[in-house]
């Protein structure tokens, strides 16, 4: 089952648990939503030694491109807590 149509959609923000957005983006994928999470590599220094550690840019949100009648769909996935809203919208991104 594809979600795509030839409507314009925007960007919508999830919010997501603390440290899961990478799990959430790929079991989105799975459910066939295109969705979006910038991913940043820092090099963290310990006192025996360096690693590299992967740490979303923006913390506990993904944003997905969906259309208004798969919203609900966006909840079958663990982890995802709610849309993030502004005066009682739909926070939307073009």
């Amino acid at each position: 089952m594809a979600l795509e149509s030839k409507a314009p959609m925007d960007w919508l923000v999830v919010h997501t648990n603390p440290k899961k957005e990478p799990k959430n983006t790929t079991d989105l994928e799975r459910l066939g939503i295109d969705n979006y999470c910038s991913m940043l590599t820092l090099l963290k220094q310990y006192p025996d030694n360096r690693k590299k550690v992967k740490q979303p840019l923006i913390r506990s949100c993904v944003f997905v491109r969906i259309e208004e009648k798969y919203r609900l769909k966006v909840f079958q996935v663990l982890g995802v807590v709610r849309f993030v809203f502004w005066l009682a919208w739909g926070l939307m991104l073009p």
